[in-house]
């Protein structure tokens, strides 16, 4: 039996900055917004990378948020990979609280009371391999916030 990596008795003595995780698999959530469903624009980066800086340390609320969305992004893969269809993939938890995180990003752009249209993909980079799509969404109508 092997014995465990002493530096893994540090971890929780560091943020979860990945310092001692191995080179893996990345994941990315984009998408693609209009005010039409025939005229969706560009991807677009859903969430930003994770700044890492000391006063992050104590005051990260933003830092958090994007830590738990990009784990998010694992748990729906890992949805996908063990759905049957797209409609038990549509039913599952993990699927709509990513429609719900992609409008509520869009939101920022588009205003807290407007309508529009999105879709989104996840993209699984791995460390030697191009960008693969796991998932492209339909064209979802956001919901209107009055």
């Amino acid at each position: 039996m092997k014995s465990p990596n002493w530096s893994q008795h540090l971890r929780g003595f560091f943020p979860s900055w990945k310092f001692f995780d191995v080179a893996g698999t990345e994941f990315r959530l984009e998408a693609s917004s209009g005010i039409s469903k025939d005229k969706l624009g560009p991807w677009v980066n859903c969430l930003p990378p994770i700044s890492r800086s000391v006063t992050n340390l104590l005051f990260n609320a933003h830092g958090n948020f994007l830590h738990a969305s990009h784990n998010h992004l694992s748990h729906l893969n890992s949805d996908i990979l063990a759905s049957e269809d797209s409609a038990d993939l549509m039913n599952r938890t993990s699927f709509q609280i990513t429609c719900n995180l992609v409008e509520f990003q869009l939101r920022k752009k588009h205003g807290i009371d407007s309508r529009f249209f999105y879709r989104f993909r996840l993209l699984v980079d791995g460390p030697n391999s191009a960008s693969d799509e796991a998932l492209i969404s339909d064209v979802r109508e956001s919901r209107c916030q009055m």
